[in-house]
């Protein structure tokens, strides 16, 4: 299972702390070195961490300056004679020497939980920087990151971006979006909106989250679904994992639905500026149509609304698209001199000014 950038630095500090007991063994030493070449994102964090901790003195470092990127690192038992904290100082702040083994642990594990948010903000994580992206009605624009990865947004969207050394990060207020991310395992790239999240694992997908509602369909590649918690104590969460060809929904309520099967050809017809029902309501279909074009379309009876519509339509041309769906749902449709278009059962009769 991958492990999250955060967790890393966790792994990391609690290492490292270790790493400078006068206990510290042969034995351990080999377990460090293969923790460190398992991944390359843990010699990574290890190095960051070590880095910080040593600025703020209150480590000595571990590696040598001709070890420290060496494929097979050899620790050293040699301490700074200037360091302003040993460890087992900073470990005394929580638990006296005559405490067990496993309370000492604990009260470690709690260290690094407590120091580690505010080591990361001081010294480790940059500042964050965001970038907001708008999409008018009936507009669409392709958006590249400085990561690589391309966001194709369809009309009425909005979004914002946040990029740093450790994470990648958009929060998608409304609309929808084609991505296609570059894969980098040490900058994890996450899609999220106001009812859960999607963690991408090196994929091209597609999110549309409107009116409470999003769905994701994946085109290549891997993407997890997670529904958001109702607040910080809420541990019901639902996460799918979506490959290829498949897609999954959630609700107005945040229930992530079943994994489906997408047509991916579909989903992404917007991109050539054409819309695809399949047995949609006709209510659904001209809020969906009000996204493409500043123009008032109403229903002379709510009623009519109900009625179903299936097709593939041209989003540049309003009118004709109006008149194929007036035909096949048996409509009459008529436009007054503001340009507002009303659909209605019977012709629509003009009242005498």
């Amino acid at each position: 299972m991958s492990l999250s950038w955060d967790d890393r630095l966790k792994h990391a500090a609690r290492r490292l702390i270790q790493a400078q007991d006068k206990d510290f063994t042969s034995e351990d030493r080999k377990m460090l070195e293969k923790w460190l070449e398992e991944d390359p994102a843990n010699r990574k964090a290890f190095e960051q961490m070590s880095d910080v901790w040593e600025h703020v003195g209150a480590v000595a470092p571990v590696f040598s300056s001709e070890e420290k990127y060496a494929p097979r690192a050899v620790l050293t038992g040699r301490r700074k004679a200037e360091r302003k904290i040993s460890p087992k100082a900073l470990l005394n702040l929580f638990f006296r020497p005559n405490k067990k083994p496993a309370a000492a642990f604990i009260s470690l594990v709690i260290l690094v939980l407590f120091c580690l948010p505010v080591i990361k903000t001081q010294f480790v994580e940059p500042v964050k920087i965001f970038h907001a992206y708008t999409t008018a009605t009936g507009e669409q624009k392709t958006v590249t990151l400085n990561d690589g990865s391309m966001l194709k947004m369809n009309v009425s969207s909005s979004i914002s971006v946040c990029m740093t050394k450790g994470y990648r990060q958009v929060q998608m207020n409304n609309g929808e979006i084609f991505f296609t991310v570059k894969s980098d395992p040490g900058r994890p790239f996450e899609v999220r909106t106001s009812k859960g999240l999607v963690r991408v694992l090196g994929t091209a997908f597609n999110v549309k989250a409107r009116k409470g509602l999003v769905a994701v369909d994946v085109d290549h590649g891997k993407v997890q679904v997670q529904n958001a918690p109702k607040g910080p104590g809420d541990m019901r969460l639902r996460t799918v994992t979506l490959r290829s060809g498949q897609g999954a929904d959630i609700d107005s309520t945040g229930r992530v639905a079943p994994v489906r099967t997408s047509n991916i050809q579909q989903v992404l017809a917007w991109q050539q500026h054409q819309l695809v029902f399949k047995n949609t309501p006709l209510s659904s279909v001209l809020q969906e149509l009000a996204l493409y074009h500043k123009v008032n379309i109403k229903l002379a009876l709510k009623d009519l609304g109900q009625k179903r519509v299936t097709g593939t339509f041209d989003m540049h041309n309003l009118e004709q698209t109006l008149r194929i769906i007036a035909t096949a749902a048996s409509l009459q449709m008529e436009k007054d001199t503001s340009g507002a278009i009303t659909l209605s059962g019977e012709p629509v009769v003009k009242t005498q000014s």
